[in-house]
């Protein structure tokens, strides 16, 4: 077997095989099909993340998928987007519901200083979150966001996005930003009594 690494010559039905030119017109040839382990760079990221016209990119998140009993439902408007929770019994995961939105390719906002975002709504506080390419178990880097009865617009800098602190550690970088969620928690030992809440949104962007 160590002889394979040191062969001299080749020969095919008896006629000395070219290997340079061969080696040369397997170069040539264009790859068919998708690139292996090619690595995902990031596109610059748009000013705007959603401006809620068309179909929503929204999907609907919940505890339901760890055998828990909340639910999120979506609601879509022109130029807006209702999301409803119930929070249930936690589970000794504690229990959430909300809804997120995935980019296509992750994002680089670097040039930008936070995330924008116009709200109504809800009885308790909610977390806003940024999903970070480096992170893989959920601790995501999040801020809390209080009710508001009007419609308000918040400038949140990237500064005050900080991990929950369960998972591992990841250090900040918005050059790899992968999507964006919103969502209510329970944590485990909390009251059984269902928890309801109601949020309008109606703008999502960098500033």
């Amino acid at each position: 077997m160590n002889h394979i690494h040191t062969i001299s010559e080749v020969y095919k039905s008896g006629i000395q095989v070219d290997r340079p030119a061969l080696i040369a017109q397997n170069k040539a040839i264009t790859p068919q099909g998708p690139t292996c382990n090619e690595e995902v760079k990031s596109r610059q990221a748009q000013h705007v993340i959603d401006d809620f016209t068309g179909d929503t990119p929204w999907q609907a998140l919940s505890d339901s998928v760890m055998g828990g009993q909340s639910v999120a439902t979506l609601t879509t408007h022109k130029n807006s987007l209702t999301i409803d929770t119930t929070i249930t019994k936690p589970t000794s995961f504690g229990a959430w519901a909300g809804a997120e939105i995935k980019f296509t390719s992750p994002a680089d906002a670097s040039s930008f200083k936070g995330i924008r975002l116009t709200y109504k709504g809800s009885s308790t506080p909610f977390a806003l979150s940024v999903y970070h390419s480096d992170v893989k178990d959920w601790d995501h880097f999040s801020v809390l966001l209080k009710p508001r009865d009007e419609w308000t617009t918040l400038d949140i800098p990237f500064t005050t996005f900080k991990q929950f602190g369960f998972g591992s550690p990841v250090t900040w970088s918005a050059t790899e930003l992968t999507g964006v969620n919103l969502m209510w928690r329970k944590m485990p030992g909390a009251s059984n009594e269902p928890l309801k809440n109601t949020l309008q949104i109606k703008e999502l962007t960098y500033f």
